[in-house]
């Protein structure tokens, strides 16, 4: 697991990283930039990471395009560990 406390740490942990990434934990809405920003940045260095985004606004669910189309999937706040744990199995089987 590499986990960051910005987006500027993730995207780059993420350029020195060089095993393969299968997984990119977002909120929707972060200081300094949006998650699909930074799921964008991250998948030019490793463009087969599968995303998963969470969120405390439902309305935040519904204009994300990659959700629509089944690029990245969604996880409502507030939610249980093992919310999480079905939702990161789910996303990672379905792209498998």
């Amino acid at each position: 697991m590499i986990s960051s406390s910005d987006a500027e740490e993730a995207i780059l942990k993420a350029k020195v990283h060089k095993d393969k990434i299968d997984l990119l934990i977002s909120d929707v809405i972060l200081p300094e930039k949006k998650g699909p920003e930074l799921a964008e940045e991250i998948r030019r260095i490793h463009s087969k990471i599968k995303v998963l985004y969470i969120s405390g606004y439902a309305d935040n669910r519904i204009s994300l395009s990659e959700i629509s189309e089944g690029k990245a999937y969604f996880l409502s706040k507030p939610f249980t560990p093992s919310a999480l744990a079905r939702k990161v199995r789910e996303v990672l089987d379905i792209f498998n």
